[in-house]
This record gives C-alpha cells, sequence and structure tokens, in this order.
C-alpha cells in the first residue's frame, strides 16, 4: 500500500487527542531513558511479550548519509535517494525470543531526491512466522515446500504452526523437503510525506485504525520512532513541540 499523507491527521485538531499525545510521549521518553541508548546503530533488551520493548533502535551517523534506498510496498520496490532516520524493527531470533509470531517493523527516512517535493518517507512492514496447513479453514498463507523454507535458515527457526482447530500442522522438522504448508507472507506499505507534521499524522491515522486505539492515542513503537527521530532531525522535533489544537 502507498499512501499520500497530504492531509494533517483530524486527530490533531482535538485537545483530547493532544493530551493523550503528550502523555504518551513522556511515557516514552522515560521508558526510552531507561531501555534504549539514543545513539549508536542498534540496540536491544529482553522483556516479556506483551511490552514491544526489545527492538533495534538506528539512528548512527552512517545510516543517515544519503544514499540510494529501496523500499517495497504491495506492488513492488520503489527507490529514491535518501538516508535512514530512525528505525523500530525486531530480527527473526528477536520475535522467538520474545514470544512473537506477528509484529510491526518501522523505518522513517529522510529524502533527497532532486525534483521531489517530499521530506520522508516511512516504510511499514507487517511480519509473520506463522504456517498453516495447506487448504485448511484458515485459508491463509501461500502455500511452498519445507525444503524451500529451509534455505532461508533464520526465518526456518523462526517459523510456528498455527494452533486454530482444524489446521494445526505438523512441526518443520517432521516433515520431508517435499511436503507442503502454506506460510503467512510479510506485508509491505510505503507512506510519502512531505513535512513532518505530516509524518506524525501517518502515525495517528495508523494506530488508530480499525479501533484498535483510541483517537490520539499512539502505540508505543510509534512513540518510540518518533522520540529517536526527534534527536536527530529539527523538523521532527519542532513538529512534536509546536502541534496545535
Amino acid at each position: 500500500m502507498v499512501s499520500e499523507c497530504c492531509h494533517a491527521s483530524g486527530s490533531r485538531n482535538s485537545l483530547a487527542g493532544l493530551l493523550l499525545f503528550g502523555q504518551e510521549v513522556m511515557k516514552g521518553i522515560q521508558d526510552l531513558s531507561r531501555t534504549r541508548p539514543l545513539t549508536g546503530t542498534s540496540g536491544s533488551c529482553r522483556t516479556p511479550p506483551g511490552d514491544r520493548e526489545m527492538m533495534h533502535v538506528t539512528n548512527s551517523e552512517e545510516v543517515r548519509e544519503a544514499r540510494e534506498i529501496t523500499v517495497r510496498d504491495d506492488v513492488g520496490e520503489l527507490g529514491f535517494r535518501g538516508g535512514q532516520i530512525a528505525a523500530e524493527m525486531w530480527t527473526y531470533a528477536d520475535a522467538r525470543r520474545s514470544g512473537y509470531t506477528r509484529w510491526t517493523d518501522i523505518t522513517l527516512y529522510s529524502v533527497d531526491e532532486e525534483g521531489s517535493d517530499l521530506s520522508y518517507v516511512i516504510q511499514v512492514v507487517g511480519r509473520s512466522v506463522v504456517y498453516h496447513t495447506p487448504n485448511s479453514p484458515c485459508r491463509r498463507g501461500v502455500t511452498v515446500e519445507v525444503g524451500v523454507l529451509s534455505k532461508d535458515a533464520a526465518r526456518y527457526e523462526a517459523l510456528e504452526p498455527c494452533t486454530q482447530p482444524g489446521c494445526a500442522p505438523a512441526d518443520l522438522d517432521e516433515l520431508d523437503d517435499a511436503d507442503q504448508v502454506a506460510t503467512e507472507v510479510d506485508r509491505f506499505s510505503v507512506y510519502r510525506c512531505r513535512n513532518a507534521e505530516e509524518v506524525i499524522g501517518v502515525m495517528h491515522r495508523r494506530d488508530s485504525a480499525g479501533g484498535k486505539r483510541p483517537e490520539g492515542h499512539l502505540s508505543g513503537i510509534s512513540i518510540r520512532l518518533l522520540q529517536v527521530a526527534a534527536g536527530v532531525d529539527s523538523a521532527i522535533a519542532a513538529a512534536m513541540n509546536t502541534r496545535r489544537l
């Protein structure tokens, strides 16, 4: 999915949304100060499932340097010149240790493309390591042979069988290379933003989509990404400090 961030989020126009945002940002600052380095290439800590604190935060000078960047949406690859500002992501090993089988990675990039009116690009990847029995009632996943899956050792080790009645496939190690399972695939989205305010608007709309959170309430991953980004990008910092009612 590719989204054009051309309008301010409606949640930013409400006092309640502003107050909730401020409360979550303060909580995010406190959590970040205890568990996340603000500089360096990465950092992680182990926490119980549900807290989503074990992430890799990336904002080193090296990755922020302008270079050719490739992101993906549900159609294919998109290229531009820019640098990585901040990222919140897990490796397969991180997800396995934490007990998660589905999670979201978010990366914020600056844009340094000649002739472009964009300032930022956000890459969102919904990841999954769940596999199903082909043609099960779940009706999810893409059918693939076990032997093909085993070629990606890190993902293979992280894959977990669906536990829903009527599906519950066998453990991969009990299957032959020619046997088939249906694996859930990663889902890619790209958000194009012309300014820092639109970046914050994207975070609000994503987190409140589908009624998963109250309007104006940011998730922990969004708060941490914005806090890291604000530490290295003055426009993001200004947008977070000067939001209007």
